[in-house]
């Protein structure tokens, strides 16, 4: 069978249209009001009152759907036959199925820090691999063919901003901004076109989304189609590294931006059994203060100095203040005034550069000592207040969840991803096994061919060999069949299973020939050894070093 995504009617041929709309009470069902439950669930689904049980609700939805996928079913639908249903019903069905897209959309996993879009362009980067630069507009095509995702108009504002690299934006850019990727000035809003600016992977991606771990991930499916996993496996916590915003329907989820040293360095400490230090907000090239006020808020201040009586500098915004809006809703107030309040400002000029914003403004030494004594931040707005009273996630089960503190986010990353090198060890060390398995097979196959026990050439049939080969105890590919985690059926002639040992080569039956490729082997599996034999934890440890 072929699955096919319709959007909206338009995708529909004419011949589809008229089946459907000939025939319309076939396809309408009508509400019905049954009563105090309808109104409840009514109440849940649009009442902010009732947030955490909708979310609660949510959660329990996707784990049956998820049970159900298991069991083969495709999830709680409607009968075919159905002509009407309740409120509650459809609250429970529909009107749930689409607000977890709304939350999948918007809100980023605790272990990856990425929404959908953002996890659908780093797989496609990491699987087409490109090596060479390309433009926004034909990776979002790439993205939309390589992830079954609809509508890649809406991946364009993804890529470039997973490439920005200015105050504020990232601070860790995964992705090369060789272009206009916008400023801080404009709020994103002087981005190039998307079929003039390029992109591609940086270096330092991979070394956070490590390759070894790329098969201890679990991938979704579209239909008959892989695509990206359920969440990457970062060996930093990227949603404290990058932060994230995010807004929807009764919702919003905004995690601060941490220094990413200080990350790394929390990490050692827990691997050691010591408790992580406390980390404020931080933004990569910001020149600004941030300062803790309690536990949950901090205050974000821009910098200002006196150049004279008459004269002051302002060399830094809020983070999160782009400075055309700063100009627009702040000194031009000041400088035109209202009906409430008179002009402060006589003039200013502007001298920013890329990344620095400078202000300079002029006043009466009057006003500036009036200013002064209510305060240069107050009166020039430079500052605003920082909460994480906000923190929404993905769990590493998919469930969404409030964390309370940046300490909470570190703790669940921490265990998770020590579980995953765990298994990391444990999968290497399985291939080790598999491919020394391997190569003494090869090395026995290779070696009777050379003395003559074992006679391979054009005149014998290939059923013939693999008898023979079953005959003389050679077992089928090791390495696949621990990747299968199950061996091939010995009793069935299977071609992949003896591809290992009859397609080697022809050079390799030399001595010279078979000692070069023993040689690049046995290097390969010294190196998964290397991976195998370490605990968990040095074997984080030395990630991080590397990192």
């Amino acid at each position: 069978y072929h699955i096919k995504h319709y959007k909206g009617l338009e995708t529909l041929r004419k011949e589809e249209v008229k089946e459907c709309f000939s025939n319309l009470q076939r396809h309408q069902i009508d509400f019905r009001h049954g009563g105090d439950d309808d109104d409840r669930a009514i109440s849940m689904a649009f009442n902010n009152k009732h947030l955490e049980e909708w979310r609660y609700r949510l959660n329990v939805w996707k784990n049956a759907c998820k049970d159900l996928r298991q069991l083969g079913f495709s999830g709680d639908l409607y009968a075919k036959d159905i002509k009407e249903v309740s409120y509650h019903d459809f609250v429970k069905k529909d009107l749930i199925r689409f607000r977890n897209m709304e939350y999948v959309r918007s809100v980023p996993s605790i272990m990856d820090g990425f929404n959908e879009r953002q996890r659908k362009t780093l797989y496609t980067c990491i699987k087409r691999d490109y090596k060479e630069e390309i433009n926004v507009a034909q990776l979002a095509v790439s993205v939309a063919e390589n992830c079954a995702y609809y509508q890649p108009d809406l991946l364009i504002g993804t890529i470039t901003g997973l490439a920005q690299d200015f105050v504020g934006s990232n601070n860790i850019n995964l992705l090369i901004p060789n272009g206009q990727f916008a400023s801080r000035h404009l709020e994103s809003k002087d981005v190039g076109s998307p079929d003039y600016i390029f992109t591609m992977m940086s270096k330092i991606t991979r070394k956070i989304f490590h390759p070894r771990d790329d098969p201890l991930l679990k991938y979704r499916t579209d239909g008959n189609q892989s695509i990206e996993p359920e969440y990457f496996a970062p060996i930093i916590p990227m949603v404290l590294v990058n932060g994230a915003n995010g807004i929807g329907t009764g919702f919003k989820t905004k995690i601060p931006k941490q220094n990413p040293r200080e990350i790394i360095e929390n990490l050692k400490r827990m691997l050691n059994g010591e408790k992580p230090n406390p980390m404020d907000p931080w933004f990569k090239g910001y020149r600004g203060t941030v300062e803790r006020i309690d536990q949950l808020n901090f205050v974000i201040s821009g910098e200002l100095a006196v150049l004279s009586p008459t004269t002051i500098e302002i060399t830094e915004l809020p983070v999160d203040v782009p400075t055309e809006n700063y100009k627009k809703s702040v000194l031009e107030k000041l400088l035109c005034g209202s009906e409430e309040c008179p002009p402060i400002i006589t003039d200013y000029q502007e001298h920013h550069t890329d990344n620095n914003v400078r202000f300079v403004v002029t006043m009466t030494e009057k006003m500036m000592q009036q200013v002064e004594s209510e305060g240069f931040h107050r009166a020039f707005k430079l500052q605003s207040v920082y909460s994480l009273r906000s923190m929404l996630l993905y769990d590493s089960n998919g469930s969404l969840k409030t964390y309370n503190s940046v300490d909470d986010i570190m703790n669940e990353f921490y265990e998770v991803r020590l579980e995953l090198y765990r298994k990391r060890r444990d999968y290497f060390s399985g291939k080790v096994e598999a491919l020394r398995a391997r190569l003494v097979n090869q090395n026995n196959f290779l070696t009777e061919i050379s003395s003559k026990v074992l006679i391979v050439d054009s005149e014998k049939k290939f059923d013939v060999l693999l008898e023979e080969l079953r005959r003389r105890n050679y077992a089928p590919d090791p390495l696949i069949a621990w990747e299968k985690k199950s061996n091939c059926d010995v009793g069935v002639a299977n071609v992949g299973c003896y591809q290992y040992l009859h397609q080697l080569p022809i050079r390799f039956q030399t001595n010279e020939g078979k000692q070069a490729y023993l040689a690049k082997k046995i290097k390969e599996i010294r190196e998964c050894e290397l991976l195998s034999d370490p605990s968990p934890e040095d074997l984080w440890r030395r990630d991080l070093e590397e990192l």
